[in-house]
């Protein structure tokens, strides 16, 4: 950075994320004052006089987020790309561009050094075949793999960390950091994949089984709450008259889908499976829940994928999962209408 500007030339630095405000953008600033620019956040006022300020050169060195990768900075030099493993430089929205291809690109196009830093490059980055830079001998920590012991208390790790002054430990424990589930699969009653069982759980009922027994809280949306919520056909001339790209293209994917529920059930309409798991997180108390023990059946031959649904407690054993048992349909339907008409 410090030769780039002793050349005479400016820098941009990409930061993945604006709060906290990341230790990168942090010494920059700290160390070129007001010759720094941080481009993070903000209102649209401000970030458009910020824009103006940059284009018109008051700034040596801009840090910021993806946007500042488009900055118009005079006698660029360099751009840098911090953390470029970070899901936050893929944006996420047309023209879907990465963070790291726009650098590169603006690298070949005026001739400038692009600098892709990262702990651990991205598998796109590393098939770059790029020029890797690291700090001259550098030493390697030691790392070994042990087996877990009584509580996760390897004899080996227990040694290590009685000598060590700095360690870092890495024990993936199944389920942890996970709050809860909400899925959308199974049935009460009949299934709509074979007599007992709903697709989604009979395309893999050992995973099924396994988070059902998993002790994680968890709610289960069956087909028996989504077939409540069967939207008219009809219905889909609003979404497509919304007067954007999302309503359009939803509208016609669903007509496609009723085709199915009209040969299958003869509705005129179809429900939206997935999107009421969405619904019952975001909008508590559109669906009715009941907590009761499911099981996942996956050796019968005739009801494999079947969700065995307690209701009665026969049994004897305790409840595991939260289990929708109807829905507001017009409540729902009124949902999909304000989410859709909210994209582009």
């Amino acid at each position: 950075m410090a030769s780039t500007l002793a050349a005479g030339r400016r820098a941009i630095v990409v930061v993945p994320e604006a709060t906290p405000v990341p230790s990168t953008a942090a010494a920059i600033v700290e160390t070129f004052g007001d010759r720094a620019a941080l481009y993070l956040g903000g209102s649209k006022r401000a970030r458009y006089r910020m824009w103006l300020d940059i284009a018109a050169g008051r700034f040596d060195v801009v840090v910021g987020t993806r946007p500042s990768v488009f900055a118009r900075v005079p006698d660029l030099g360099a751009i840098v790309v911090s953390r470029e493993s970070h899901p936050a430089h893929r944006e996420d929205r047309a023209p879907y561009y990465h963070v790291r291809d726009v650098a590169l690109a603006r690298g070949r196009s005026a001739g400038l050094a692009v600098v892709l830093s990262a702990i651990c490059p991205s598998s796109e980055a590393a098939a770059l075949e790029l020029s890797d830079v690291g700090p001259p001998g550098r030493r390697w920590v030691p790392v070994e793999v042990v087996k877990p012991g009584p509580e996760g208390r390897a004899p080996r790790l227990v040694q290590g960390l009685r000598r060590a002054r700095r360690g870092f430990i890495y024990s993936p424990l199944p389920g942890y950091g996970i709050a809860a589930v909400c899925l959308m699969g199974g049935a009460i009653g009949e299934g709509n994949r074979t007599a007992s069982a709903e697709f989604n759980i009979w395309v893999d009922p050992e995973a099924a089984r396994l988070v059902f027994e998993s002790g994680l809280p968890l709610t289960q949306i069956t087909i028996d709450a989504t077939h409540q919520a069967v939207v008219p056909v009809a219905h889909s001339d609003s979404w497509a008259s919304i007067g954007n790209r999302t309503g359009r293209i939803f509208a016609d994917l669903f007509r496609y889908f009723a085709r199915f529920h009209r040969e299958r059930y003869g509705w005129d309409g179809s429900p939206i499976h997935d999107a009421m798991a969405v619904a019952h997180l975001v909008s508590p108390g559109m669906v009715t829940v009941q907590h009761y023990r499911v099981d996942v059946e996956t050796t019968s031959e005739l009801t494999r994928g079947r969700t065995v649904v307690d209701r009665e407690g026969l049994s004897g054993l305790p409840p595991n999962a939260t289990v929708s048992t109807a829905v507001d349909s017009g409540r729902f339907i009124a949902l999909v209408d304000e989410v859709l008409a909210a994209f582009p």
